[in-house]
């Protein structure tokens, strides 16, 4: 079905930019007259004076202006998010990842309220043929003009931000949002992780932070109480304090089997060199007094760590060109890529 099917058109390359005087618009792209109903997938077009009106009415920026003039040049101003058979299901595939950035991001500042009811209401099929096509076209262009904006907020970098949190003094980057929604629509809303417009290290940062944030929600994170009359707690010892050692390492994934005794055995003596690893610590396996306060840090503060270097990681290229080496200061390792791909690592 047509529904489930987008061209592959090579689209405008466009650069997602600022107010001001000084931003430079993206190049106005000459409109596709070669796409007509017999050919388009989608076989339904609106007029260009129609856009003009949205562009109008809802005041953009003429960056934005632009960038929704290109997309659609290169259409010849055919539907990208309908079909004459309905509305196509990448929609609610992109409000989906429009809402999991707000989840693990908290910045609904782009939230649209009126977006999602109409995307509820046709995408019931008897609800969809009797809309005024007017319902539809308004939906539309909401829908590609929230896109736009929403790859602007996500993956170019939020203003509000301190750069002296960041300590990247560093020009903000520009994006091809274009090329992005090109992506989500011919893949039909599939596996967006290797299309999104960001550094794979994004996404395994986003992985953690939805970790963080299940547990700083949960009640399974507790202060863990340094011993008093003994230094370090290692394997073989004994104590309450290595209960709730367990737990917590099995909250963060490094002891794969929960574990409530009082014991400290070879198990976690192996669960504890991982976290030590990974957070840069001598990893002898010893729960000392140094490691305690690391692992007693409140999950609030690993939460905003992990929220800046994700914000880092939006001005890194998505994907390096040629050899390139990636330092993980925390863990003390250098991690080496050829070619693009992973090769070794050293200390």
């Amino acid at each position: 079905m047509k529904l489930f099917l987008f061209s592959a058109t090579l689209l405008a390359l466009l650069a997602v930019s600022c107010k001001g005087p000084s931003a430079r618009l993206p190049e106005p792209v000459k409109r596709d007259t070669t796409i007509s109903v017999a050919n388009a997938y989608s076989e339904l077009f609106f007029d260009s004076t129609k856009l003009e009106s949205f562009i109008t009415h809802e005041n953009l920026a003429d960056s934005l202006a632009v960038s929704l003039r290109n997309f659609y040049n290169q259409r010849n101003y055919q539907y990208a998010w309908f079909f004459p058979q309905g509305i196509a299901d990448y929609a609610n595939t992109f409000l989906n990842l429009q809402n999991d950035y707000f989840h693990y991001s908290s910045d609904s500042t782009i939230y649209n309220p009126t977006l999602q009811p109409l995307i509820d209401s046709l995408s019931d099929s008897t609800n969809y043929h009797r809309s005024a096509d007017s319902i539809k076209l308004k939906t539309e262009l909401l829908l590609t003009y929230q896109f736009f904006r929403y790859s602007a907020r996500a993956y170019a970098g939020r203003k509000d931000i301190n750069t002296k949190d960041l300590g990247w003094f560093i020009p903000r980057k520009k994006i091809d949002a274009v090329t992005f929604l090109d992506s989500l629509l011919k893949n039909k809303g599939q596996n967006l992780a290797g299309y999104e417009p960001v550094n794979r290290q994004y996404n395994l940062l986003k992985e953690y932070l939805l970790k963080y944030y299940a547990i700083e929600k949960g009640d399974g994170w507790t202060p863990i109480p340094i011993p008093t009359g003994k230094k370090s707690l290692r394997e073989g010892d004994s104590s309450e304090t290595i209960a709730l050692l367990k737990k917590r390492l099995s909250l963060y994934g490094d002891l794969k089997q929960a574990d409530s005794s009082r014991v400290f055995d070879t198990a976690l003596t192996s669960a504890l060199k991982t976290y030590q690893r990974r957070f840069g610590l001598k990893d002898d396996g010893v729960a000392g007094p140094a490691l305690l306060t690391q692992m007693n840090k409140p999950v609030s503060e690993r939460i905003r760590q992990i929220l800046i270097n994700m914000e880092r990681i939006r001005w890194v290229p998505a994907v390096p060109p040629g050899d390139y080496l990636l330092v993980n200061i925390p863990e003390y390792r250098l991690h080496v890529y050829e070619n693009g791909q992973y090769a070794w690592n050293m200390n």
